[in-house]
């Protein structure tokens, strides 16, 4: 399951813009998966739900587009809603 390592990557970009921009936590994020990645959605969504328990991002909706125009393997985290403390 190479999700997770994608998941902890966001995650962790996440949390870093959340706390660099003084927000006390995410109300949402939109992440693109390219469609060469071999990522499974749920998978995904699963996986970021056990990794973001107990972090600043616990409660944030996903928006996940699976990207299939771009030839990408790659996992962008597009965008951030914050909630300010």
């Amino acid at each position: 399951m190479h999700e997770r390592a994608s998941v902890q990557a966001v995650v962790d970009e996440a949390a870093a813009v959340v706390a660099r921009n003084g927000g006390a936590s995410a109300s949402r994020l939109r992440i693109r998966i390219g469609g060469s990645s071999g990522i499974d959605p749920e998978a995904f969504r699963a996986q970021f739900l056990l990794l973001a328990a107990g972090t600043v991002l616990a409660d944030a909706e996903l928006d996940l587009r699976l990207d299939h125009e771009v030839e990408t393997r790659h996992v962008v985290l597009e965008s951030i809603n914050l909630i300010e403390e």
